[in-house]
């Protein structure tokens, strides 16, 4: 994306790969987290985002096949540095906690036990809720502006709370993006210009994504060559890859998936171990999914895990781009723009619920409330970056729990 129109990158592509690295090491608690922070940072701070933007990647990754969090990493990369910025802002999120389970799988494997850090989690929690909450009061205060607004987005929120679930998620976005014309008709001030050079896929590269997420997918779902299967780092790849791209919404709803194939259907590792896997990818910064990385370690050593860190992430991240690229392309349509922001309003809602859904998670007591509050004070009034506020939420949690509180 173009900085403030004067056709020069909001961030080179160092200093791009840095700033996600620091996310990726301090996103602790779920794809909700780690967007809120990437929005607060990009659209509130830094300012090289408009709000519409941010929310429409979330809205694509929302309805696209794959990890939420990491496609909404991906979007954010690619509009302000291109296809190399959608690759460097991935991986950038992904290290930290790859590196994490690399060594967190190695103590389990060798010697069958967790570190205990719920202390820690129970400070990080409330510091969570405190940082999504600020992400949806920034952007529903710019986008929620009336009673039309405010009541689609009251409804989607209570949607989400109350039936939950992925396919309540989608039919949410599809509704909201159906209400936009008719909620808004007549309105065509948000039809914009194309978007921005840096933000497009070169054509001989749409073609290559094209084929390659088409043979990934006819790999994982058609029988293959035996010797797929007598390569373990080959079948890691098309395993995982083919599962990212037929699963839809988010790391939660993808573990059952994972488990049918990786422990009753191939047997790579025991029940036990895959509910390891899925403790350690939920205690570690970044997304969840990252589980994957334990599995592929276990399957074949540093190159399964690289292998299946790739297969679960880099496909999807890849049709993002993809729908971002044309998504771009047809931003001067007034009804997709009216059907865009409906899209929007419903997604302020969807932050809300989830702030209340993971509120309910952060157990009871004074202490908890003392963190939330600090968190959301440090957030709102002295504009402290989430970067810092969960590591000392954390740190504060451990303290208690030292304190005996």
């Amino acid at each position: 994306m173009d900085d403030a129109g004067t056709g020069q990158r909001a961030f080179s592509i160092g200093r791009l790969f840095w700033f996600f690295l620091r996310i990726g090491c301090t996103a602790f608690g779920g794809f909700m987290s780690l967007i809120s922070i990437i929005q607060i940072e990009l659209t509130e701070k830094r300012r090289v985002m408009e709000q519409k933007d941010m929310l429409n990647g979330i809205a694509l990754a929302s309805i696209l096949p794959g990890p939420v969090a990491v496609n909404v990493t991906a979007y954010a990369g690619f509009r302000l540095y291109g296809v190399a910025g959608a690759g460097a802002a991935m991986l950038a999120v992904i290290l930290p906690s790859f590196v994490l389970m690399i060594a967190a799988a190695e103590l389990y494997l060798r010697w069958g036990e967790l570190p205990v850090i719920r202390a820690v989690f129970n400070g990080i929690i409330p510091a969570i809720v405190a940082v999504i909450l600020q992400a949806g009061w920034n952007i529903g205060r710019k986008t929620v502006t009336g009673v039309k607004t405010f009541s689609v987005a009251l409804l989607a929120a209570l949607a989400i709370i109350v039936f939950k679930g992925f396919y309540v998620t989608l039919a949410v976005i599809f509704i909201a993006g159906a209400l936009g014309p008719l909620l808004f008709r007549g309105d065509d001030s948000a039809a914009g210009e194309a978007a921005a050079a840096t933000s497009a896929v070169p054509f001989a590269l749409q073609w290559l994504f094209a084929f390659v997420l088409a043979a990934l997918l006819l790999l994982f779902l058609l029988p293959v060559p035996d010797f797929i299967y007598a390569a373990p780092v080959a079948h890691l790849f098309t395993t995982f890859s083919g599962m990212s791209l037929t699963l839809f919404g988010g790391g939660y709803v993808f573990i059952p998936m994972i488990q049918k194939i990786v422990v009753e259907s191939y047997q790579w590792i025991t029940a036990e171990q895959f509910n390891a896997a899925i403790a350690m990818g939920q205690i570690t910064p970044g997304p969840i999914l990252i589980s994957a990385t334990f599995i592929g370690y276990k399957v074949a050593g540093i190159a399964g895990a690289v292998i299946a860190t790739l297969g679960i992430f880099l496909p999807p991240a890849m049709l993002l781009v993809l729908a971002a690229h044309w998504l771009g392309h047809l931003q001067k349509s007034a009804l997709l723009q009216r059907a865009l922001r409906g899209i929007r309003i419903a997604v302020c809602g969807m932050i809300f619920a989830a702030a209340m859904l993971i509120a309910g998670t952060a157990g009871s007591g004074w202490g908890v409330l003392v963190i939330f509050v600090l968190a959301l004070g440090a957030l709102m009034h002295f504009k402290v970056t989430p970067v810092l506020v969960i590591p000392a939420a954390g740190a504060l949690g451990l303290a208690l729990h030292a304190a005996g509180v």
